[in-house]
């Protein structure tokens, strides 16, 4: 009790004292609140961004017996000025053995030249860069590195890398899928035949029986 009475005592003497340092400690409570509500809501904006931002993803596959290459935006914002380098540099092969033309050609990929302006969301650019037999003489490792550098609309950058191995498709199965491409090839070539049936160089074959024989 005499503990008590004393700290009472010194508590009445020191008033002033005491207001002071429940003040400070106050002050002190107040900037530590602001501090944590500033840090939430930076985090809650950083999250907000990274669920909002664009995402490019960049790719090698096969597509009915041929390979492409193809850059997609599988984000939910646009990216742009959007830069690709892939390792070795990759080429677009025309030509070659049983192929037309068959003089061997090496063209460069558009969206690998130079900087892509802009990529909306869910939008993807594909070419067609060969038939695996020359694709694997020309590139026998079927290995590659690649660097995506983008940004978003508020400038911030984003970097992509990675490896893309081919290896792994070598000797898989697919099931064939007919799209409008064997669509076309198919009337060319009922196109074809009608012409030459017209022109005379081909004759068509009609076998008649009649009634006799198809009773024997």
């Amino acid at each position: 009790m005499e503990c008590i009475s004393n700290l009472v005592k010194w508590c009445d003497a020191n008033e002033g004292f005491g207001l002071i340092v429940l003040t400070l400690a106050y002050t002190g409570a107040t900037l530590w609140l602001a501090w944590l509500s500033r840090k939430q809501l930076n985090l809650a904006t950083e999250l907000e961004r990274s669920r909002i931002r664009p995402c490019i993803i960049f790719d090698i596959a096969p597509e009915h017996f041929r390979l492409v290459a193809k850059v997609s935006n599988t984000g939910l914002s646009s990216a742009k000025n959007v830069a690709i380098i892939v390792t070795p540099e990759l080429f677009a092969l025309f030509g070659g053995k049983n192929a037309m033309p068959p003089e061997e050609k090496e063209l460069p990929i558009p969206f690998l030249d130079k900087k892509i302006p802009l990529i909306v969301p869910g939008r993807t650019i594909k070419t067609e860069i060969g038939g695996w037999e020359r694709f694997k003489i020309r590139y026998p490792t079927l290995s590659f590195n690649f660097d995506v550098k983008y940004a978003d609309s508020s400038d911030i950058s984003y970097e992509e890398h990675g490896i893309i191995d081919l290896n792994v498709e070598v000797g898989t199965f697919h099931t064939g899928r007919k799209d409008i491409d064997d669509l076309v090839r198919e009337i060319e070539k009922i196109r074809d035949t009608l012409d030459r049936v017209a022109s005379g160089f081909d004759k068509p074959i009609v076998r008649v029986i009649d009634g006799k024989s198809r009773k024997e």
